[in-house]
């Protein structure tokens, strides 16, 4: 394992960078970064050239500040084009990364977080985080513990949870803002390098920050982040705003996001709930505490657990079984406070109340109680009913958390992600979009040949024609076959050598798939050794485009993995059929 990254901000004149050394050792560095952009030149030893073939040479400037100065006041100059990369946190991670990126992903620190907050008013909104955090589950990939906050009575002995071997370390609080201090310190002595959780980037994190914020103060809610920064961004999905925090040296993951953008193997899903993408990835049935309204009333009281009143009592969870218990003893006490001739007070309270169980209760003629046993027994009921209700709510918040660990051991959705966020030269969250990432793998493709990239040039948003989609033949026809090509359009990008150096900006066809079908291509075009795509551009065939090149090299090692992994699998069913004989060979000769 040789260094490598795991988060890389500009902050003013500064690179915030983390990672760990070669050793495994953490990274923690304010760099002053000087960039290097390329301006024209007369030299042709520079070594350097634009994309387009011209002279340019490389200026390193004392700051990025002087840097985007610079290339901001000679935008657009005639014949004095500044050629460069403004995205900063790339050219450091390029500079410091100019080869293949060796990380070792077992070392990087995964936080797996679930907050449950106190609203039974709807869905809490984090832009407001008015209603209290109750509890946090948390789990990271270092250890295997589960650590959780709350404010009630938990025995992790009865956790009724299979975590294979998992601890669990609960610290009860006095108060939210305890729960909140505790954790956050909790946090600071344990960064992670990413976060994840189900919806952690649009509810978890920015509730917590928020909550924080008001409850403990801003010196506190610093502390999310192990720079002290985090930043406000507000994003719309859906027509609808949502606020979303950026932790400078923690990346946000969320496993929702990962599972929409490359679990595409499961098909499209009529919910992203963590209840049904469990369901779907691990069979799990639902979640038993949907009966009882959500985990909000379990952890702050059992009011509203449900139960079946015609099962037998020992087949319910103790949870619902104290819950009956305490109805029948309510009921009970309210009988006699109506019909003063049922009260049983001539005896004094002798019931041994502590030593009971719901069943032994339930076993118990009420008649025989005095007023004060029924009220003593009521009591404990109530307050048993509560305690296991809770004990239930925790265990479901610690099992949220584990959700998401077991359902990326089943997909490997994360590990992906960092592979495509390494092979790009990104911070992490950047493998969730298209452009960012291709403009980095270009960029790195490019000056790894000494070609400097051209400025990213603002222009007007213009419509784009569609794929095409061609009429179909009404009526019913027979013998019908249907292609589905294979990565179709990066194919087409090969086929047709299609890339801005190739681009012949003078040379114009026809353009429109059904003039293609109704006439043959101009065979002028073969000659002059160009392509024409179906919307009339045309790009030249004398030398192999900087993205065809890209895309064959990527598709090449694709099948050098896809080639290895069928090696590694007959590997293995022949040793697994060698066992199996071996195994046959020794219990016939036994």
């Amino acid at each position: 394992m040789s260094s490598f990254y795991t988060s890389v901000h500009k902050y003013g004149n500064n690179i915030l960078f983390r990672g760990y050394d070669s050793k495994g050792n953490r990274i923690h560095e304010r760099v002053k970064f000087k960039p290097t952009m390329f301006l024209p030149s007369k030299n042709s030893d520079s070594g350097w050239k634009a994309l387009d073939g011209s002279v340019v040479e490389p200026r390193q400037f004392n700051s990025m500040k002087d840097a985007f100065e610079f290339s901001q006041r000679y935008e657009g100059v005639e014949n004095f084009t500044i050629h460069g990369n403004t995205n900063f946190a790339s050219q450091f991670i390029l500079e410091k990364y100019p080869d293949i990126i060796d990380y070792d992903y077992r070392k990087i620190r995964i936080g797996n977080i679930d907050i449950e907050v106190a609203s039974d008013e709807g869905f809490p909104r984090p832009e407001e985080a008015n209603y209290p955090v109750i509890s946090i589950a948390y789990r990271d990939s270092v250890n295997n513990i589960f650590n959780v906050w709350g404010m009630g009575d938990y025995d992790y002995t009865k956790c009724e949870l299979e975590l294979n071997g998992a601890m669990i370390r609960y610290v009860k609080c006095r108060s939210e803002g305890e729960l909140l201090q505790k954790f956050m310190i909790f946090w600071e002595n344990n960064y992670p390098d990413i976060i994840t959780g189900w919806n952690v980037r649009l509810f978890d994190i920015p509730y917590l920050i928020n909550r924080t914020t008001k409850i403990c103060g801003e010196k506190t809610t610093k502390a999310i982040s192990p720079w002290g920064i985090y930043q406000y961004r507000q994003i719309t999905i859906m027509k609808k705003r949502l606020d979303a925090y950026e932790i400078y040296g923690v990346m946000q993951m969320d496993y929702m996001d990962l599972f929409q953008k490359f679990g595409f193997s499961y098909g499209n899903q009529e919910s992203y709930s963590l209840d049904h993408i469990s369901h779907v990835v691990l069979g799990e049935s639902k979640l038993s505490y949907e009966d009882n309204h959500n985990l909000f009333k379990l952890l702050s009281s059992s009011e509203h657990v449900q139960y079946d009143s015609e099962r037998p009592i020992q087949e319910l969870p103790k949870f619902q079984q104290w819950a009956r218990i305490r109805d029948k003893l309510r009921a009970e006490k309210l009988t006699r406070s109506k019909d003063s001739s049922l009260s049983c007070s001539f005896r004094e309270d002798t019931l041994p109340l502590l030593d009971y169980t719901a069943t032994e209760v339930d076993d118990l003629d009420l008649s025989t109680l005095t007023d004060g046993e029924v009220n003593r027994l009521l009591k404990h009921g109530e307050a048993r009913a509560d305690q296991e209700a809770y004990q239930l709510g925790i265990d479901y918040n610690i099992r949220d958390v584990d959700l998401v660990d077991r359902i990326d051991q089943q997909t490997g959705l994360m590990e992906l992600a960092l592979v495509i966020a390494y092979k790009g030269g990104v911070n992490y969250p950047d493998a969730f979009g298209t452009t960012g990432i291709w403009d980095s793998i270009t960029y790195r493709y490019l000056a790894a040949r000494n070609i400097a990239v051209p400025p990213n040039i603002n222009k007007d948003r213009m419509d784009y024609g569609g794929g095409y989609v061609k009429d179909p033949r009404v009526g019913m026809v027979g013998w019908l076959a249907s292609f589905d090509l294979n990565s179709l359009y990066p194919n087409l990008i090969v086929q047709y050598n299609m890339s801005p150096e190739t681009l012949l900006r003078s040379v114009q066809q026809e353009s429109g798939v059904d003039h293609y079908l109704d006439h043959p291509a101009d065979p002028d075009a073969k000659e002059r050794n160009f392509s024409v795509a179906a919307n009339g551009s045309c790009y030249t065939k004398s030398k192999r485009g900087m993205l065809p090149d890209i895309i064959i090299k990527l598709y090449d090692e694709r099948r050098l993995i896809k080639d290895g992994m069928l090696e590694a699998q007959s590997e293995y069913e022949l040793l697994e059929q060698e066992l199996k004989e071996l195994e046959m060979g020794v219990l016939h000769d036994g």
